[in-house]
């Protein structure tokens, strides 16, 4: 029994997915440093609309990234799935910041 007999049949990590989880940890730090400075700091407000938009932008492009990730061809279907629900979870992150800074 060689090697090439136990290995995986050309399976890879698609690079997008890696960007997508990158992508939804860089958003969900953007999203706590700006609830952390807003409660505790003296920031501009141009700061936490600067990071509000580009948390937002980073979770919905990582999302779509790890979607197109996951439907490619002979690939490791995990690290797609966990950057899909690294940015759900931005996302939805987003929306309760969001609704919770206008009431």
């Amino acid at each position: 029994m060689s090697i090439e007999t136990v290995k995986f049949r050309g399976r890879h990590v698609p690079k997008g997915a890696v960007g997508a989880i990158v992508c939804g940890g860089l958003a969900i730090a953007l999203l706590i440093a700006m609830c952390l400075i807003e409660a505790f700091g003296n920031a501009p407000l141009s700061f936490s609309g600067v990071a509000a938009v580009a948390a937002a932008l980073a979770s919905l492009v990582g999302l779509a990234w790890s979607v197109v990730s996951y439907y490619e061809r002979d690939v490791f279907t995990g690290i797609p799935i966990a950057g899909m629900i690294v940015n759900g979870l931005s996302v939805i992150l987003y929306a309760v910041v969001f609704f919770l800074g206008n009431t």
